[in-house]
């Protein structure tokens, strides 16, 4: 969910600084790298509070970030101090050795769980969704197309349902991550996230957002969806930096729970 729109400060976002890592409680309504020079962004304000974040990732406009978060996605981003932090926490998720946690939001009784495996795809390396196809159903290309695919596997988890609202809540577990992984895959099995019309939701938010501001969390029901990023859990290899990092439970998900 979109929250209102503002100026945020890396002061009220940051969780924990290290010597090795930056720990980010990352708002929703904002970008995690910019996208233009005036863009607000995670990246952008790690710069202008450390300039020598440019030298510590891939390159110089992400700051050193080892994750991103879609505009819409509120929770934890991670951002290693130097490039030899970098380059191991990166090794470790193309491994995927380090474990994600999220929270969803979406329409309906949610499965109590699932597992699904298969792949992401998409026809171009910018296209604006990205395919889903279930481990059961891979098979090549008849026609030969090429396509960019990745393999994928997360387990759903349903935390709470809400009659009132005809809403779940689950928990995501993944150590695979791709770009809309999350959003696709619960898309696939018929529960889209609440407002995420670009994977097939057509309930407006509106009641949600009524639900909420009666308890005080004001949030627009415009282009918005529900996606908390709460934890990633670090491999043994990296425990010299962190073992667990926990951003805390976004207001929308704890005044579903405090409700319930």
């Amino acid at each position: 969910m979109t929250s209102e729109v503002q100026e945020w400060r890396l002061s009220t976002l940051l969780l924990k600084e290290t010597d090795s890592l930056f720990t980010i409680n990352k708002p929703s309504g904002i970008h995690s790298i910019s996208h233009g020079l005036s863009t607000q962004s995670i990246a952008a304000m790690l710069l202008r509070h450390d300039p020598y974040q440019a030298e510590a990732g891939a390159n110089n406009e992400e700051a050193g970030l080892v994750n991103r978060l879609d505009f819409e996605t509120t929770g934890l981003l991670v951002a290693a101090r130097t490039r030899i932090v970098w380059n191991r926490i990166h090794e470790a998720f193309v491994s995927s050795a380090i474990e994600k946690e999220y929270l969803i939001a979406v329409e309906g009784v949610f499965p109590s769980s699932v597992t699904l495996s298969g792949t992401i795809s998409s026809r171009y390396r910018r296209s604006k969704k990205v395919i889903f196809t279930p481990l059961e159903l891979l098979k090549k290309d008849e026609e030969g197309e090429e396509r960019r695919t990745q393999p994928c596997r997360a387990h759903f988890k349903r935390m709470l349902y809400n009659s009132h609202l005809d809403l779940s809540v689950a928990r995501v577990t993944t150590s695979t991550g791709r770009r809309h992984q999350v959003r696709v895959m619960a898309s696939s099995i018929g529960f889209p996230l609440l407002g995420d019309t670009l994977y097939g939701s057509k309930r407006s938010p509106e009641k949600f957002v009524q639900f909420l501001a009666a308890r005080g969390v004001h949030m627009t029901s415009q282009g918005s969806f529900f996606l908390h990023a709460e934890r990633i859990i670090f491999p043994s290899t990296l425990h010299d930096l962190a073992t667990i990092l926990t951003a805390p439970l976004c207001q929308p998900i704890a005044a579903l729970i405090a409700s319930e």
